[in-house]
């Protein structure tokens, strides 16, 4: 069992009988075996997921125990039956004492959720660690202020959005967005059978829970899995069940944006595990979650140790087991014993999140120093040799390259290495027709459908161009509905995308028909079904900033400019220190030809935020905008003052000081642009020769 010898784990196991769901024990009568296996080291996990507090479970750590940190006093005690914690803020002197409610997690950390206003709850950020019975702050010391979306007052710690759909059954979020409130429910806390297995109304006498009308295939079981343990948008409001279709339900995340991957696909923020397992050679040949683990207990088959798992498929004797290449694993890793021996750390290597959850990285990537040396993206040999190797003379990282090719050679890693860094490009904003290039060959080579997404959607700044218009047109045939879905966003709705955008509202998957209807703005009102799923899918997601910015832009799209500004004006409420959605929302009040009321939305942002380079030039830009290019030079210089890096802003204050006439400070503009962008020096440094010729003629 889990934590044997610990205090706090037999409670939990004591206690599980007195908190199981009344649907969970009438599944004991005929699955006794698998009843049992709820206890198990890892299924426990599932078993209580989130549960409601209890005096069997909490009352030791509510019993008056106090943490501190930089920022704040929190107190834990029970008074009335009820448990409590106090909280008092050393910056603002402020005190509150909430109610708390439920707990996440078993281990190695328990959050708590305390009760909030209009229906909401919140979690906590001083978590509890059961085996070392101490508190601790998940987010390390960093100062989190009321007003950003991380603080755990805000919307990126509401429990209604972010926890409660996966630590408890068939959850119902129920937000209205007219009033700002939640009103939800769910059956019951924590994964219980039904969760995965919903019965037959007969069979348990619950008839308000979905049906499972057929077998699941092993993809099916996976995409159960997958509902919960990936990092995803959610298309619907809480419609998913065991059985059914995931991408009908859910958007998972993709390298696409800088932070949530590095650009080779090694996992970097927290994307609980299916999204990476996309993107893997082992998805591609069909692997599903249960070839791995058991689906009851959790646990792997056979132990990581001695590479028993990995070589039930990769051993002589697997015989090549869905396409698995055999592999003598001392001769592979070129470390006959030890730790780098062993596969999961070469492959998985772990990270740890909220402070103490080390998890593996699902994406089977390979390590590759050579990366490191061009992009900064971390490899496993480095991570184990700058330990052992620390104070060594001549153990560097090109030292590690030279072992490592010599060992591996070069050309099996080519086209990841050139896909790689193509994605780090385009995370750094490089949309240039180098890298445009570059990401459409490495498309072109690509087999794994979750990675042609991802690629396709890091082109979508690029889709009006002809090359890139033409690939997306033949994407419209893929069999996946990510690859589909990304074609759709990004069609150029003129005479013929449009006309293929409305073929798209009757596409198989919902992915791809919210999309398509999307794009088409006003006119996917002809088609109800397609556009009522849109209206869902924008209604449910209103509860965060980039939801409400979303249904702000298909507003524009519907020719609604009063309530596209209503949309972007209540986005800001809900992250008011985020000098980025500011501009964002800025933006929105130019399409909607409010431009009095965007340039007073910037000012503000200016003077809330006087050193934010991004609010800074996003000012310039309106004022160029509009003609006052006194005032855009200005702000242009605030930028680059702020981000000398920053490459696009030199370039606009090149053009800004060419128009008023002053070609010298043009000139050296354009010099900096080519100093801060290698991809398009030879670009801006013929634009410096173009200022100069002008004002010689």
């Amino acid at each position: 069992m889990a934590f044997r010898g610990n205090l706090y784990a037999a409670a939990l196991l004591a206690c599980l009988c007195n908190i199981a769901g009344a649907a969970a024990n009438d599944c004991a009568n005929c699955h006794e075996y698998e009843w049992n296996m709820r206890n198990s080291s890892k299924a426990i996990h599932h078993t209580l997921a989130g549960r409601r507090l209890s005096a069997d479970l909490d009352s030791k750590v509510f019993s008056g125990r106090t943490f501190s940190d930089a920022f704040a006093t929190y107190k834990f005690f029970s008074e009335g039956g009820k448990f409590k914690i106090f909280v008092s803020d050393k910056d603002s002197g402020e005190n509150e004492t909430y109610n708390a409610v439920y707990s996440i997690g078993v281990d190695p950390l328990v959050q708590y959720v305390v009760e909030s206003d209009r229906g909401a709850y919140q979690v906590l950020n001083i978590a509890y660690d059961p085996k070392k019975e101490e508190f601790f702050d998940v987010f390390s010391g960093e100062k989190r202020l009321k007003g950003e979306w991380g603080h755990w007052l805000s919307r990126g710690m509401n429990w209604n959005s972010n926890c409660a759909y996966c630590h408890s059954v068939f959850f119902k979020k129920n937000y209205d967005s007219d009033t700002d409130s939640y009103k939800s429910s769910m059956f019951e806390p924590g994964i219980g059978c039904i969760q995965c297995h919903p019965a037959l109304p007969e069979a348990c006498g619950h008839e308000e829970l979905p049906i499972l009308k057929k077998r699941p295939t092993p993809r099916e079981r996976m995409f159960a899995c997958a509902s919960c343990h990936s990092r995803r948008e959610q298309l619907n409001a809480d419609r998913f069940a065991a059985g059914g279709e995931y991408f009908d339900s859910f958007r998972p995340e993709l390298p696409v944006i800088k932070g949530v991957y590095y650009p080779d696909g090694k996992v970097k923020g927290e994307n609980f595990v299916f999204s990476s397992f996309m993107m893997c050679r082992q998805f591609t040949a069909g692997l599903t979650c249960t070839d791995c683990h058991d689906k009851h207990l959790l646990r792997t088959f056979r132990p990581v140790e001695g590479n028993q798992l990995c070589l039930s498929c990769h051993a002589p004797e697997a015989r090549g087991f869905k396409g698995a290449p055999t592999i003598i694993a001392n001769e592979h890793s070129a470390h006959p014993d030890g730790e780098g021996n062993l596969c999961v750390n070469c492959h998985m290597p772990k990270t740890v999140y909220m402070g103490r959850d080390a998890r593996y990285d699902h994406g089977f990537t390979s390590p590759d120093p050579v990366l490191t040396k061009l992009a900064g993206i971390p490899n496993a040999c480095s991570q184990c040799h700058d330990k052992i190797d620390a104070g060594k003379p001549g153990r560097d990282l090109d030292w590690l390259i030279d072992y490592f090719e010599k060992h591996w050679g070069s050309e099996r890693f080519l086209n990841k290495r050139a896909r790689s860094l193509a994605v780090a490009r385009a995370h750094d904003g490089d949309l240039s027709d180098e890298n445009k290039s570059a990401l459409l060959k490495s498309l072109a080579a690509e087999d794994n459908l979750a990675w042609q997404a991802a690629l396709m959607n890091l082109l979508l700044p690029r889709a009006q161009d002809a090359d890139v218009q033409a690939v997306f047109e033949k994407m419209l045939k893929s069999e996946s509905p990510l690859v589909r879905s990304a074609a759709v966003r990004g069609l150029v709705p003129s005479a013929g995308g449009r006309e293929i955008l409305k073929g798209a509202l009757s596409d198989p998957s919902a992915m791809v028909r919210i999309d398509s209807a999307f794009s088409l703005g006003a006119e996917a009102a002809a088609d109800k079904d397609a556009f009522a799923e849109l209206v869902e899918y924008l209604q449910f997601n209103s509860d965060t900033p980039l939801g409400l910015l979303k249904r702000a832009d298909f507003s524009l799209r519907n020719g609604k400019a009063a309530e596209a500004e209503k949309f972007a004006l209540a986005a800001l409420k809900l992250e008011p220190l985020n000098p980025e959605f500011r501009c964002q929302a800025a933006v929105m009040l130019m399409r909607a030809d409010m431009p009095d009321k965007a340039m007073s939305l910037l000012r503000q942002a200016k003077a809330d935020f006087p050193n934010s380079s991004e609010v800074s030039y996003a000012l310039a830009l309106l004022y160029a905008q509009l003609g006052d290019l006194k005032s855009a030079i200005s702000e242009f210089e605030a930028t680059v003052k702020e981000n000398p890096g920053f490459s696009r802003a030199w370039y606009n204050l090149s053009v800004a000081h060419f128009k008023t006439g002053n070609i010298e400070a043009a000139v050296k503009a354009a010099q900096e642009a080519a100093k801060t962008d290698s991809q398009n020096e030879q670009a801006y440094l013929e634009l410096a020769n173009f200022y100069r010729n002008s004002a010689q003629r």
